[in-house]
């Protein structure tokens, strides 16, 4: 007997469709007769597969007789379909006649297809449900294969939670996802149950009954007026879109029964980063405090910044907090507030922002740089959408943390051949110079060989002896300064003067035509390239391939003298691979950058 107080699930809406697609395929003769003649004294040595109706082409087309050890071919039999009048091959039906009469045809290819959705109301819950089966089974099969995909969506009027819960089955294979409260898998199951796909397009849904009954099911006797800031304040597709109507009204009943403490245009902060329950008790409800708690970065400044703006680019700021680390708030408050300025709207999935803790810890005086890079952007608003350049490059802030984060994860790497290794970049432009020849580096030591180039020891002696020049110029009168050449002969010379320089020369080591000298005067460089068979000086770069200065101009022309003096010497005797050694360090094998 019904208890009175039990409460009684109603059904409100529902929508059922079953039908089957057939290919017919001709049989132009008795097929037992026609494979006999082929294959009788064969059946003791191949065995038909108990999966189809027949021997079929399609498993083998000829088999060995062992008896005289030559092979026998297969008579094949060519199923030509028989076209329909309405669709080419396919024709679709809801007529039981004509399943039963195919569904054990061998010379019919079938699948059986049923799919429906309903609402249904139970108390304070509501559920809605979309269910499909396809049984399928090709021509001369036995066994059909069954399919199952339902979507269930769950909606609690009375606190605002839902859930929404995704079941694929396929053969003997099971998925199962639950989401709790996530507004993005809310979209996407609801979109899937009002566009059914394409194998269902002879059938019409009732989609304006559907999304009626949801909408006055959901909000029952309040009406939630749509006002004409729709778009601008939840732009996911298209205004007149009515599943999209539906998801609006309910996100404003979701705040309503959550009593969650809004920012001006935080909906979208909202629908895309619900901080949870948790943390929405914890923080009086409010929820920029509750979204950046859940992140690990609460502060008076993030506050203030999301205020300013909900629609930040939240992977960027959790990012560039991790990078300055617990004293983040010192740095970002002097960041320009349109570097975090969300660029169309790209949100990222708070799972991945969550997991986003790559654990650099980077000193005081490279955090200082990070910040003295980022406020060297020109930064430009151009329209609603967010971009700055550099004279060199243009890079959006995501692509420029992004590049942050490989920096230090080679700097990291780097460090245990070259400890003094940082980031020293002020500018983006420098930076980007700095970056280039750390991947340099990296690449050199992932290959774990090194090139060594053997060179006559007379060629050597003669070019590597110091250059003492008398200074010319009117403040140093009277000084002496002696110039150090250095031939580099090595993968680990030629990599160390171009991260040196933040110049290309480590390029240059498999050139067949030059050798690369360095010219050196305390910390000065000027790196040269001469012509191994005219002896003449190609070129001649300072630090970041600027002109080198007037004072490099004596030693120079000396350089040149000498090399001028080893006719057929400066070409290297021999060209050997050692194993990698960096400040005498051998590379390690497992090198992951």
């Amino acid at each position: 007997m019904l208890n009175l107080n039990q409460k009684i699930m109603k059904e409100i809406f529902k929508e059922e469709f079953n039908f089957a697609k057939i290919i017919i395929f001709k049989n132009y003769s008795n097929i037992e007769d026609r494979y006999n003649s082929s294959i009788k004294h064969a059946h003791h040595l191949y065995k038909k597969n108990h999966r189809d109706f027949f021997y079929s082409a399609n498993l083998d087309s000829s088999y060995i007789d062992y008896n005289t050890s030559t092979t026998v071919e297969f008579e094949n039999i060519e199923l030509a379909s028989i076209s329909s009048k309405n669709s080419g091959e396919i024709f679709e039906t809801t007529n039981d006649k004509h399943i039963k009469r195919h569904y054990n045809n061998p010379f019919a290819d079938i699948s059986i297809h049923k799919y429906e959705r309903w609402i249904k109301i139970d108390g304070d819950k509501i559920t809605i449900k979309s269910f499909f089966k396809i049984k399928k089974r090709g021509v001369n099969k036995i066994y059909f294969t069954k399919k199952i995909q339902s979507t269930t969506i769950t909606f609690n009027i009375s606190n605002g939670n839902f859930n929404v819960i995704i079941y694929n089955k396929s053969r003997k294979t099971n998925h199962k996802k639950f989401y709790v409260n996530s507004f993005i898998s809310l979209h996407n199951a609801l979109n899937k149950m009002y566009q059914p796909e394409q194998k269902f397009k002879n059938f019409v849904f009732n989609n304006e009954n559907f999304c009626s009954m949801l909408i006055n099911t959901i909000c029952q006797e309040k009406c939630v007026k749509i006002d004409n800031q729709f778009e601008s304040k939840f732009p996911i597709r298209k205004i007149d879109y009515p599943i999209e109507k539906f998801l609006y009204i309910w996100i404003l009943k979701f705040i309503e029964l959550k009593k969650i403490k809004m920012p001006d245009d935080g909906i979208m902060l909202l629908w895309t980063y619900y901080p949870t329950e948790k943390y929405l008790k914890k923080n009086d409800r409010k929820l920029i405090s509750s979204t950046l708690d859940r992140f690990g970065i609460k502060s008076n400044t993030n506050i203030k910044l999301l205020h300013i703006n909900p629609n930040l680019n939240m992977s960027l700021l959790v990012g560039m907090c991790n990078l300055f680390g617990n004293n983040y708030q010192k740095y970002i408050s002097n960041i320009p507030d349109v570097f975090f300025s969300m660029i169309n709207r790209e949100f990222s999935n708070k799972n991945d922002i969550l997991n986003n803790n790559h654990n650099l810890d980077l000193d005081n005086e490279e955090k200082e740089n990070i910040l003295k890079i980022v406020n060297s952007f020109d930064y430009r608003i151009d329209g609603n959408e967010f971009n700055y350049s550099s004279p060199s490059y243009n890079y959006r802030p995501m692509d420029f943390y992004t590049l942050l984060l490989d920096h230090f994860k080679m700097i990291k790497s780097i460090r245990t051949y070259y400890p003094e290794v940082k980031l020293r970049s002020k500018k983006f432009d420098t930076f980007m110079l700095e970056h280039t020849e750390l991947s340099k580096i990296s690449r050199l030591i992932r290959q774990e060989f090194s090139t060594h180039l053997i060179f006559n020891e007379e060629m050597i002696n003669t070019i590597e002896r110091p250059i003492v020049i008398e200074s010319e110029e009117e403040d140093y009168e009277n000084e002496i300064k002696e110039f150090i050449p250095k031939i580099l002969k090595t993968s680990e010379d030629y990599f160390e003067e171009g991260s040196y320089m933040h110049h290309c020369v480590s390029s240059y080591i498999d050139s067949e035509r030059s050798i690369i000298i360095s010219l050196r005067h305390k910390e000065e460089r000027v790196t040269c390239e001469f012509n191994i068979k005219t002896q003449k000086c190609l070129q001649a770069r300072y630090f970041t391939n600027d002109p080198y200065p007037s004072h490099y101009i004596s030693p120079l022309k000396e350089l040149e003298k000498r090399i001028s003096r080893l006719y057929g010497k400066l070409e290297p005797i021999e060209k050997i691979k050692k194993r990698l050694e960096i400040n005498g360090k051998e590379i390690i094998s497992d090198f992951v950058l």
